[in-house]
Order: C-alpha cells, then structure tokens, then sequence
C-alpha cells in the first residue's frame, strides 16, 4: 500500500506506509512530532475539513507512532460528522489528543464531527480564537475526554445543544468571558464533571433543560479574573442553580 506524505497540503510524493512518520513543518505552521502528517486530512477549496482521506481510512495504522491530531491553521470550518460516521468515530484508537494549530482560522466546529470517540483523553482548543460555534453533539459520547479548554475562545457565545453529553469521563472545562449561552443536555450524564472556570463571567442569556442534569453531586465554580462583585464565583454558582434544571441544589461550591 502506498501512502502520500508530505509537508502542507498539497500534492504530495507518494512513498511506502513503512516510511511514515509524524509530524514536520510547513509554510504556515510546525506540526508537532507526535501529529498526524497533514496529508491524512482531506480540505476542499474554501479550507472546509471534510474528515480523514481514503487513503488513511483504508490503512490508519501505519501512523501509529502517532498519538496526536493537529487541525491545520488554514482550516476555516469542520463539517459535519466529518470524523464519525453512523455512530462510530472514524479517529483510530492510537489518538488520544486533540489540537488546533496556532493561528487557528477556524470559525466552526460542525455536528457530530468528533461524537463516539472512546480514545480522544485531551482536547485543547486553546489556539482557537476565532471559534465562534461549536454545533450540536459534536463531541457527544467522547467517553475519554477529562477536561476541555476554551478559554481563548474568545467569539464563542454558545455552546449547542448536547456538545459534550455523554463524555462520561469528563471531570473540567474552562470557558471563556464571550460565552453566555449553554444548550439543553450540553453537558448531560457527564457523571464525573466536577468543575466549572469560568474567565470573567459576564451573566448568562440562558442555559438549555438539562444542560447539567446527571453530573457529579460534588463540585466546584470558579470565576477567574471577576468584573466585580455581583459577578464573581458564588453568583456563577447561584446562577447555574437558577437558570438549570438538573444543577445539582446542593454539593457545589464557590472557590
């Protein structure tokens, strides 16, 4: 079988699968060792990422030595179901993280593109600052993620309607001051989440039925950098309680 890799996203030299290894550098950003080569990712004209190439489905294991998917910096948006595909997820099981390149274009992350992974365990989106929405189930039943990170996500205002439900490990996520509203089942039987950050926590527009139903009795809010006293810590947690059916009423606590 033969493969092609290469640097960048382009036309590639084709070369035996025995020969590949992770990572290299391009023109627009260095992709990490550990990373997946470009070349497996299939990218159409308007920087839309479609999903793996068929090349890489019919022969994901000769990138093994890899542990790591970069999103290229160029990608604009992720279509939908574009790494799943009736119900399974097409990220072969050597991955167990999730990142996006520096100086990240891309705006969406598409429904179901990332649901029914069982091996991603990191998922740092902390490149992302030009995410503006992150559409429904899109990292649904991910029951290896423990902590997501959106803190620099700066554009993002909603988080859909059951995005991380079912990511049963899942015990942190961190979200960013643009953030205010949060869709029904968001976070539904996350039986381990434990702990919310919150960076300048402005108020919430609203929070979706059962956003927070089935997640640990026992946790803690924080809000990291408050803009003043009627927003800080112990007004997230009010707040949670008030706008969530779910919420546990008891157990949480401001820190």
């Amino acid at each position: 079988m033969i493969a092609s890799i290469a640097c960048g996203l382009g036309v590639a030299t084709s070369i035996p699968f025995a020969a590949t290894s992770c990572g290299c550098s391009s023109k627009d950003d260095v992709i990490p060792l550990n990373a997946l080569p470009y070349e497996v990712y299939e990218v159409d004209q308007r920087n839309v990422l479609l999903g793996f190439t068929d090349e890489f489905l019919a022969n994901p294991t000769a990138y093994d030595m890899c542990n790591t998917m970069q999103i290229p910096a160029r990608v604009t948006s992720i279509d939908h179901s574009a790494f799943e595909k009736d119900l399974v997820s097409l990220i072969p099981s050597f991955i167990t993280n999730l990142i996006f390149a520096n100086g990240s274009n891309c705006s969406t992350i598409g429904q179901l593109s990332f649901a029914y992974n069982s091996s991603l365990t990191s998922i740092d989106l902390s490149n992302c600052n030009n995410l503006v929405d992150i559409y429904p189930a899109a990292f649904s039943h991910c029951t290896a993620i423990t902590s997501i990170n959106l803190l620099n996500c700066v554009k993002l205002g909603l988080i859909s309607s059951s995005c991380f439900s079912g990511c049963s490990s899942l015990t942190s996520a961190s979200f960013p001051s643009s953030l205010s509203t949060i869709g029904s089942t968001a976070f539904l039987n996350c039986s381990n989440f434990n702990s919310i950050i919150w960076n300048k926590w402005r108020g919430v527009t609203s929070i979706g039925s059962d956003a927070f139903s089935g997640i640990s009795s026992t946790g803690v809010v924080k809000v990291t950098n408050p803009i003043d006293a009627e927003h800080d810590s112990a007004a997230l947690l009010a707040s949670l309680k008030t706008f969530t059916s779910g919420f546990p009423s008891t157990g949480w606590d401001p820190i």
